[in-house]
């Protein structure tokens, strides 16, 4: 679960058998696992939340929420408003920032990835595995007020399975990978594992072609995947292009755009060094 994300009503139930199973853990530790949930409660658009409101998200006690509302605020980690409502504080974004500044890759691709956003009319962007989904490393736009106000940013998550960035990073992963990431989508994410079909096609795509497409996630948006690299510790990296549905197609997508970005793959990989 990503800051920024909550969690839907019809995934409370998985999510606690993920929490029962951690908690048998003896070094688990459940006080931290509550902060942190806290934090994980708000969404991109939520502008302040009270105790009551995040206690909902998370299903915990509003008398356990104020006291970690309370020392999160104290930390940085939550601003508070004079109506006792609260918001991410910027230390969350000082916890973030040694993880982006490990990924040097952003960098060399920003410019090349700028570019090809400009030329596609849309966004590209690099992401990383995150448990069942993938989360963005940097985003790059085309300077297009047309562009919809969903558009990702940096953080911004995924699921592996429903999109293309997704299948994208499952097509680094080895079939073991694959096969353990399945069981803990059927274990803690049900709801999504009727996506394993797409995304083995996706992964056969771009081991294939070199990418592969996706449409289903959003209706509003097209988009082609190209897995970009696997690090030395194992991170997956893939680099995918989205674009507004009322602007291209599938044909075009698949046939121009995609083989476009993984020519952008290959050529950032060469100047990454693989790194």
């Amino acid at each position: 679960m990503e800051v920024g994300k909550s969690v839907p009503a019809e995934d409370q139930g998985s999510i606690t058998r993920q929490r029962s199973s951690k908690y048998s853990d003896p070094f688990f530790a459940t006080t931290l696992e509550r902060g942190l949930r806290v934090l994980a409660a708000f969404r991109p658009d939520d502008a302040w939340l009270s105790n009551s409101e995040i206690s909902a998200r998370t299903g915990m006690p509003r008398s356990s929420v104020s006291r970690l509302t309370n020392t999160l605020v104290q930390l940085g980690y939550l601003g508070l408003n004079e109506s006792g409502s609260y918001r991410v504080g910027s230390q969350v974004l000082s916890v973030a920032y040694p993880l982006l500044a490990r990924f040097k890759i952003r960098q060399i691709a920003r410019p090349f990835m700028r570019d090809f956003a400009v030329r596609a009319g849309g966004n590209v962007s690099i992401a990383m595995s995150n448990d069942l989904n993938a989360i963005m490393l940097d985003v790059t736009r085309s300077d297009d007020t047309a562009l919809p106000d969903y558009i990702s940013d940096i953080g911004f998550s995924v699921p592996l399975y429903r999109t293309a960035i997704g299948r994208a990073i499952l097509s680094l992963m080895s079939p073991e990978e694959r096969a353990a990431l399945h069981q803990r989508t059927l274990e803690t994410a049900p709801q999504l594992a009727d996506g394993k079909a797409e995304a083995d096609q996706g992964v056969e795509d771009c081991k294939t072609d070199g990418f592969c497409f996706a449409s289903s996630w959003r209706a509003e948006t097209l988009a082609v995947a190209a897995p970009l690299l696997r690090t030395a510790d194992g991170e997956c990296l893939a680099l995918v292009c989205a674009v507004p549905a009322f602007r291209t197609n599938e044909n075009e997508m698949r046939n121009d755009v995609g083989p476009r970005l993984v020519s952008l793959a290959a050529r950032i990989r060469a100047l990454a060094g693989g790194a």
